[in-house]
């Protein structure tokens, strides 16, 4: 999941992870807010030293640069996995194991994905939201039809594909307890952004300004979650475009953008030994 400048969930580019839990922010000052288990820091300071460290590409988080890349590693685990599992399986008497079924940019396409995305008055005025929406990955390349498994087929291949997991990581255990733990502190980080004051503030600028054109909409995700139920597409460009406007006017986008390129690069410094021990722990075996 992942929250976009025209909705309220986001994904980070680290795929599941970014699931939203409830938390409430108390307080302001000193450039971020905080509650009992997150400090956000809109001042900037962190972004260079940040940048350096694990890497930056506009509107993505540093931490899907860092972990993710040009997604080269995870092509390479999932290649592991599918060469290991075909050993195995040819080990065990079923040859001619299929070929892998998906190509490396269908896979990078779901989790190489910004964080952001913008809604011009452009892209308003032609598509509605639709453009704003991020790009599907495209189908994956079609199989050739096979002859029905073997008898011990399946079973055979998923204690095969157990074992391949295990082995096309470097330590797959710590891999998979570390990216849990950073899901719960990412969840309260993400939870405490969208309900930061910065952020209300802008969202509250815009639905005063969308107030203008008879719409009674709190912040863009409402505008967009209301054009999905409309049903009618010119309803939904007027809609869009409305938003688009009152973004522009108020040069929304850009400021959200730099309120999360803030707080991602102080959350990212904040658990370095974290992310450092995820990504060797992530290494292709």
């Amino acid at each position: 999941m992942r929250r976009h400048n025209d909705g309220r969930v986001s994904l980070v580019g680290l795929g599941a992870l970014l699931l939203i839990v409830a938390s409430t922010v108390l307080g302001c000052g000193g450039g971020g807010e905080t509650n009992s288990a997150v400090t956000l820091d809109f001042s900037g300071a962190s972004a260079a030293a940040a940048h350096s460290q694990f890497g930056y590409e506009p509107g993505m988080s540093v931490i899907t640069v860092y972990l993710e890349g040009d997604g080269s590693r995870r092509w390479a685990r999932e290649l592991r996995v599918h060469d290991l599992t075909a050993e195995c399986m040819e080990n065990l008497g079923y040859s001619g194991y299929p070929s892998i079924a998906f190509t490396k940019e269908h896979l990078t396409k779901e989790f190489l994905v910004p964080v952001l995305l913008p809604l011009s008055v452009a892209d308003a005025q032609q598509f509605g939201y639709g453009s704003s929406s991020p790009a599907a990955p495209q189908d994956a390349p079609a199989t050739s039809t096979t002859a029905t498994p073997a008898p011990g087929f399946a079973d055979a291949e998923l204690a095969c594909g157990r074992k391949a997991i295990q082995a096309a990581f470097a330590d797959y255990d710590s891999y998979t307890t570390l990216r849990k733990q950073l899901e719960v502190s990412r969840n309260e980080f993400l939870t405490a952004f969208w309900a930061s004051l910065p952020v209300l503030e802008l969202d509250r600028s815009w639905s005063n300004c969308i107030s203008d054109g008879g719409y009674s909409v709190a912040n863009p995700a409402e505008a967009r979650a209301g054009a999905a139920q409309l049903g009618d597409k010119a309803a939904e460009i007027r809609l869009a475009v409305a938003d688009a406007q009152c973004r522009e006017t108020l040069e929304y986008d850009a400021k959200i953008e730099a309120l999360f390129a803030s707080a991602d690069a102080a959350f990212a410094l904040a658990h370095t030994s974290m992310l450092t021990a995820l990504y060797e722990a992530g290494d292709p075996g």
